[in-house]
């Protein structure tokens, strides 16, 4: 997702949106304006971040958006040094209308495989809600370890799930893509 594009989501107009994604948008993206203007903020700050921030999640047949994924910084950012070095945090997000159908799944694992290839990153986190049971089975199907339990700012508990990139199973690593849209 582009600056232009972001600058566009937060427009009352959204048709210049989805021209520069080329996907529909979803009301549940547009009402996400604290992401969209905070990822904006980090690309103006860091424009090397760009390529590891937001990208939408489209179905290519239907030309819509149903989520979106991205790191929350670059590679080995300061604040995971103690605790995972060389590594970088991921999140994603799937819309509950296309939930429990395995696009979670694919662009989780195309972004782990994109990262690997591109980076050598070799270390990855997620951070999950404790109640978030389909995300924490989408953590471990893809070979995410739970490390570490935590409560959030708002006292919910949360796991931070881990992966060594060098032991990525091989299902991740041969990610094809064939149903997904890739939109940076």
């Amino acid at each position: 997702m582009s600056e232009p594009f972001l600058e566009a989501c937060l427009r009352p107009d959204k048709r210049e949106a989805e021209a520069r994604i080329g996907l529909r948008l979803s009301r549940s993206w547009l009402d996400e304006t604290d992401l969209i203007g905070m990822r904006l903020a980090e690309f103006r700050d860091d424009p090397a971040y760009a390529s590891w921030g937001l990208r939408a999640i489209g179905l290519a047949a239907r030309r819509v958006m149903i989520g979106h994924i991205g790191f929350h910084s670059l590679p080995n950012p300061e604040y995971l040094q103690p605790y995972w070095p060389d590594g970088v945090e991921l999140a994603y997000t799937i819309y509950p209308r296309y939930r429990r159908r395995g696009y979670g799944y694919e662009a989780t694992r195309g972004m782990l495989r994109w990262a690997a290839h591109t980076a050598y990153v070799r270390h990855f986190l997620l951070s999950v809600a404790a109640e978030n049971t389909a995300s924490r089975g989408l953590a471990e199907k893809l070979g995410f370890v739970k490390a570490v339990e935590y409560h959030d700012e708002q006292l919910n508990p949360k796991y931070v799930y881990v992966l060594d990139g060098k032991a990525m199973p091989k299902r991740v690593a041969g990610y094809s893509g064939e149903s997904l849209v890739p939109r940076p």
